[in-house]
């Protein structure tokens, strides 16, 4: 791998200061163990240590120090950074070792404890003699039993501390007394609590000094700078730079180590010459040190600095490009750039920093992906040139073929140290040229691509990015299919085809769909490459016609059971794309000769979730149908396909499936009875169907006079289907769920099914609905007229209702209105049977309707005339006539009818009734209820009026009545009646507060005629 791409893993850690820990037998001693755990649980915590800690044994080795350099007079330079610089830093040199000892100051015996001094001092020797010149700060922790006591306290303690301090040549407060984890009894939580809380007192203790260290280390780095010349020492300046930065960040002092990182790269851009000896070196380090300027400048909450800085580190290398024939590696470094600053900048966004919709990782994601594909580019074209031209052993440096280890970082092997301008040895470096080329033919672009592709579709789809969402998945798949994955390349491209679909993209839904149907082919995914050629014959699809025609051979291949031809738009230029295109060729052979092929189910396809080739539309051509006459239902069918198509089956499916058997048109399969089948000049197909079936003579006349479901370019089909409703279907909502066309009749058979009633019109056809502002037309309009036969110009009737048969029953009334208040009014009535078969369960139904005023009495019904002291309360009645009525008989019924009020009533008469209805071919019988009612207005009158006056015993009008005075009372009865009428008697109705001195009487006429 070449360095161009290679970021170390402890460039991309978080610099900890080492701190080595000596003297634990954690494996045979619980006490060292529970100390050691304490340590890693503290570094474990939610937040991070500025502490790295490594357990080593009292033989450790660490690199020697290098002898300090007077003057750098006569010093060249080799590079700018080591490769084993920060590695040895952060895991080999430690900045403080702490000595674990076990001593206690009440040991038996003075000499006993003098013994362990010296054992202790003697291993302080051992690891500073280990150090070999290091300033590494040596610490001794003194495990004992008992919890120490201040110093001022215990003078004891405070004497052997001395003596101890003295032996080890160490300071007193380099020495630190921990209590044994087992000691000072208790319970063993508070135990660790104590002990918790004195590893985190020794943990600030040895912080601090390795805070010294590294400021030491600092210092001697700084040190160099008044020995530099920037004409003969540029890259010093840089080294030295980066140096000082790493020691601050190694202190945790983020905002020194951002200024002297930037300071470093200053030096480098602007102090350094660059030359294509040095460019990749150059380039590299200006790579680590932008990417720790990035960094930081995230962690300071500074995201506008850390973008500026990308964009001016990337601005000012791109134009770096170095020799033409390593172009490769160029646009290697800028995807290693773009991808490794993505990744900070999502880890800033993780961690709260806000980003917008124009910035945020994705684009960065995207565009690494874009210079690695720029990459597989020049790469394919510029190395299997080269290498073809070129021949002669490589040097011995690459007989391991792996990349052979160097002293600098961007440093080739084969020159290591080199900065002169131009090359020592040019037969050695186009050995080296040709081998780093021969290394990236090896290299598996689609691994690196499709990693970034995907990050960077995360982080469109974060931020609410469709339209980039969707690019970056069609480069995924392309990316699949350069790996020779057509199976997932499928799948990426299936998912963007319906957006690019709904938002009407022409030209990227043809490119899209083209690259899916290669894939398609290639796995030999029978129902993909179905669907997505159904979808490429459509006008929605911008594809040229030749490939359209093309595919649709293809498709009458599939049906046809045999294997389809490659796609017009399949690419076999390479030899693993050819060796595809033969794979597929085989798998499609293998998958027509099956055993089971011919038994397999069909399989369907939606069309509602795409753009077709096929138009359809069932209708209705009523939205009423009586009960008594055939449901119509048209099929309309067209086709922009280059080439006629030929279905095999045609099927409606109804809310109530009982009848979807009645409308399939098929070549082995028709419906139950279907009665006419004609070819029309307009080339529409009727089929009627009734409840019962044929006899297999008929059905096999019928078959040979089916057409051929086959529907050419342009042309409009029209498949008519009739049936009969069940009775029990009656008065209920028919509603047509889906329809179906079928491709094939065995072995390989798709079935394309519309939800609904259909697809009544494509995207093309609404938008150019729209600008011709066209209105639906009616059936018979579509029909006659041959220039406007589109889908788009039919009205939607999906859904019919089935009302009753209308009855022939009539209803003959005879009586003389008006009827009179209180009379029992006679009402004849004749129902006369007007149908072709006699009408049976004969049901009459008879009320007042329309009442308003519902403080009046109601009126009254009565079959038979009543007795005078009848108090019917009948307001409706109902009769049932149980023989059947004949064809032209009449049944008469009287009833009579009294209202109790000035008023008129309205009578609804109803009659219900069965008859038996025969088509006009006499082959099919059906029992239809039937109902036919009548209304009549009856006004009612009163039969006369009444004026009543006071008089005086003279006849003279009297205003007044005083008591005990006589006064006559006159009434008139004036009639109102049509007909006279005989009073037969008449009484006065006096309160108590009257009386009659006499019987009254009353001057009457024989009869009371109106006036």
């Amino acid at each position: 791998m070449s360095s161009a791409v290679v970021f170390p893993e402890e460039l991309l850690r978080r610099p900890t200061a080492l701190i080595m820990l000596s003297g634990l037998e954690v494996k045979s001693n619980d006490i060292h163990r529970r100390i050691w755990d304490t340590f890693n649980n503290r570094s474990s915590d939610l937040r991070p240590s500025p502490l790295a800690f490594k357990l080593v044994d009292s033989n450790f080795e660490v690199p020697k120090c290098k002898t300090k350099r007077n003057s750098y007079e006569w010093y060249k330079t080799k590079g700018i950074l080591k490769t084993h610089w920060m590695e040895k830093h952060l895991n080999q040199i430690p900045a403080v070792v702490a000595i674990f000892f076990h001593l206690n100051w009440d040991e038996a015996g003075e000499s006993r404890v003098r013994e362990k001094q010296a054992e202790c001092a003697a291993k302080v020797e051992h690891i500073r003699q280990t150090l070999q010149g290091q300033q590494t700060k040596v610490v001794v922790v003194l495990i004992q039993r008992s919890t120490p006591l201040p110093s001022c306290e215990d003078s004891i303690a405070t004497d052997y501390a001395t003596q101890l301090c003295e032996a080890c040549d160490i300071n007193h407060k380099t020495l630190f007394v921990l209590p044994s984890p087992s000691g000072g009894g208790g319970a063993s939580a508070d135990n660790s609590r104590e002990l918790e809380g004195y590893i985190k007192r020794l943990e600030n203790a040895l912080w601090e000094l390795a805070q010294q260290y590294y400021q030491q280390q600092t210092r001697a780095v700084k040190s160099h700078k008044d020995h530099l010349n920037k004409t003969y020492h540029a890259l010093l300046f840089v080294r030295h730079a980066f140096k000082i930065a790493f020691f601050f960040e190694l202190k945790q002092d983020t905002t020194s180590a951002l200024k002297n990182y930037k300071q470093s790269y200053t030096y480098l851009i602007e102090g350094t010459r660059v030359h294509d000896t040095n460019l990749l070196e150059i380039k590299t380090v200006g790579g680590f040190i932008n990417y720790k300027i990035c960094k930081l400048s995230f962690q300071h909450n500074q995201p506008t600095e850390a973008i500026t800085q990308f964009k001016r580190h990337v601005d000012w290398f791109k134009r770096l490009q170095g020799p033409p024939e390593l172009l490769f590696e160029h646009l290697a470094w800028l995807s290693k750039q773009f991808s490794i600053f993505a990744e900070l900048f999502e880890e800033a966004v993780a961690l709260g920093l806000q980003a917008i919709q124009t910035q945020h990782p994705g684009f960065y994601y995207q565009q690494a992906a874009y210079f690695t594909m720029q990459r597989r580019q020049h790469a394919l074209h510029l190395c299997s040139s080269n290498l073809q031209q070129s021949s002669g052993p490589l040097p011995a440096c690459f007989e391991n073929k792996q990349v052979p280890d160097v002293e600098f970082w961007g440093q080739r092997a084969w020159r290591p140290g080199i900065q002169s301008i131009d090359p020592p040895d040019t037969a050695l470096e186009r050995s080296g040229v040709r081998w780093l080329q021969g290394q990236e033919l090896l290299v598996n672009y689609s691994t690196i691509v499709i990693p970034l592709l995907n990050s960077a579709v995360g982080q469109y789809k974060k931020f609410k990015c469709g339209r980039m969402r969707r690019w970056c998945v069609v480069m995924t798949g392309e990316e699949y299919t350069h790996s020779h994955e057509h199976s997932k390349a499928l799948k990426y491209f299936l998912k963007v085809l319906p957006e690019y679909r709904a938002e009407g993209w022409t030209d990227l839904f043809s490119s899209v769909l083209a690259m899916a149907l290669n894939a398609a082919f290639l796995i030999a995914d029978v129902d993909s490459f179905t669907a997505l050629i159904i979808e490429m014959l459509g006008s929605y699809c911008t594809a040229p016609v030749e490939h359209k025609r093309q595919a649709q051979l293809s498709l009458q291949q599939v049906f046809s059971n045999t294997a389809p031809l490659p796609p017009a738009s399949l690419n076999c230029a390479l030899p693993d794309d050819q060796n595809d295109a033969n794979v597929a060729a085989r798998m499609w052979q293998d998958i027509q000769t099956a055993p089971d092929h011919h038994t397999k189910p069909p399989f369907e396809i939606q069309m509602d979730a795409i753009t077709s080739f096929i138009s359809i539309e069932a209708v209705f051509t009523q939205d009423v149908f009586p009960a008594d006459e055939p449901i119509v239902v048209k099929v309309f069918i067209h086709s922009s396909a280059e080439l006629p198509v030929q279905f095999t089956r045609l099927a409606v499916q109804f809310n109530n499936p009982a009848y979807d058997p009645y409308c399939v048109l098929s070549r082995h399969h028709t419906s139950p009875a279907p009665d006419v089948c004609e070819q029309r000049c307009e080339r529409s197909d009727a089929i009627d169907s009734s409840l019962h079936r044929l006899s297999p003579s008929q059905k096999r006349a019928l078959e040979t006079q089916l057409p051929q479901l086959d529907v050419s370019l342009d042309e409009l089909r029209v498949v008519t289907f009739r049936f009969f409703c069940d009775k029990a279907d009656v008065g209920r909502k028919f509603e047509i769920k889906s329809v179906s066309l079928q491709l094939g009749s065995s072995g390989t058979v798709a079935q394309l099914v519309w939800s609904g009633s259909g697809s009544s019109m494509t995207l093309l056809d609404q938008v150019r609905s729209v600008n011709e502002l066209r209105l639906p037309m009616t059936i018979a309009e579509v029909e006659a007229n041959p220039k406007s036969r589109r889908i788009v110009d039919l009205p939607k009737r999906p859904v019919c209702f089935v009302g009753p048969r209308r009855s022939r029953v009539s209803i003959h009334l005879t009586h003389q209105p008006p009827a009179l208040v209180n009379e029992w009014y006679r009402l004849e009535i004749a129902i006369e049977n007007n149908e072709e078969q006699p009408i049976t369960d004969v049901a009459i139904a008879i009320k007042f309707i329309d009442k308003q005023d519902q403080t009046q009495p109601p009126a009254q019904i009565s079959l038979d005339w009543p007795a005078a002291d009848d108090d019917l309360k009948i307001s409706h009645i109902n009769r049932d006539h149980s023989e059947p009525i004949a064809p032209g008989d009449r049944v008469h019924l009287s009833i009579f009818l009294r209202a109790a009020a000035h008023n008129t009533e309205n009578l609804l008469i109803k009659v219900a009734h069965e008859v038996v209805v025969t088509r006009q071919e006499g082959e099919l019988k059906l029992s239809c209820s039937c109902s036919h009612d009548e209304t009549v207005s009856l006004p009612v009158v009163r039969p006369f009026d009444t004026l009543s006056r006071v008089a005086t015993m003279t006849m003279e009008p009297l205003e007044t009545i005083h008591g005990q005075e006589k006064f006559l009372v006159c009434t008139e009865l004036t009639g109102t009646s049509p007909w006279p009428i005989d009073i037969q008697s008449a009484t006065f109705v006096l309160n108590d507060q009257v009386r009659s001195p006499r019987r009254s009487t009353a001057r009457r006429s024989s009869s009371c005629a109106p006036s």
